[in-house]
């Protein structure tokens, strides 16, 4: 009878010991979805940054720019804007080669 218990004994801690081992196996599929989710809402919120800014600005945001590079984008804007206007003072100047020259003589010497 002693053997019938053991071999009893033997045969529930196998049993047990292969239900564990099923569960262990069935965790990391029970641990997918919510990692899922996670990774999803994280990739979401900086797809929604991303677009945000190149709606917003038409261009991704500038990352890691210290005071200099601040700097230096202020400075070509306005280097940029001169240009621009001394461009349009110039077309407004802009009149014929030849008046340009005789500019303050008269016409021909005669008047």
């Amino acid at each position: 009878e002693r053997v019938r218990e053991k071999n009893s004994a033997r045969r529930i801690a196998r049993e047990e010991e292969r239900e564990r081992r099923e569960r262990e196996r069935t965790m990391p599929y029970e641990s997918a979805p919510p990692f899922i989710i996670i990774v999803g809402a994280f990739c979401a919120m900086a797809g929604i940054q991303y677009l945000g800014n190149d709606v917003i600005y038409g261009k991704p945001k500038p990352m890691g720019q210290d005071d200099w590079d601040k700097k230096l984008v202020e400075r070509d804007v306005r280097i940029l804007e001169e240009t621009r206007l001394k461009k349009e003072q110039d077309k407004k100047k802009k009149v014929s080669g030849y008046a340009e020259l005789n500019k303050g003589r008269k016409w021909f010497g005669i008047l």
